[in-house]
């Protein structure tokens, strides 16, 4: 079989040809880029009966947490934790000094590809 990071068309060819049944793809949130193998269940190398139905693992890439509400430094260290970088921009409304209003991108989003 071929490693993580393959095509899951080619995946599912190549479970087939081993005499193994495609199961659906599962996401998971992952660092990678949205649609990378990551793996399977079972795993690549396990000994299992033929027609033994495989599930590939699909980065759904990182999701955007919620920051809208929190405090500033509360915002920027739940980000950071996520793996994301953060940019402020201050605004004028009412309400709690040093509150995200707002958020781009929004939360539960993939962010956009780095450029």
């Amino acid at each position: 079989m071929r490693p993580a990071g393959s095509d899951l068309a080619v995946a599912s060819e190549i479970l087939t040809v081993h005499g193994l049944a495609s199961g659906r793809p599962r996401a998971v949130l992952s660092d990678s880029p949205q649609g990378t193998i990551l793996g399977s269940i079972p795993e690549l190398g396990a000994f299992v009966a033929l027609t033994t139905e495989v599930s590939v693992l699909i980065s759904a890439g990182l999701l955007v947490p919620p920051v809208t509400g929190k405090l500033r430094a509360d915002a920027e260290a739940v980000l950071k934790t996520a793996g994301f970088l953060s940019r402020v921009q201050s605004v004028d409304v009412s309400g709690t000094p040093d509150t995200v209003t707002e958020q781009d991108p929004v939360a539960g989003t993939s962010p956009p590809a780095a450029t």
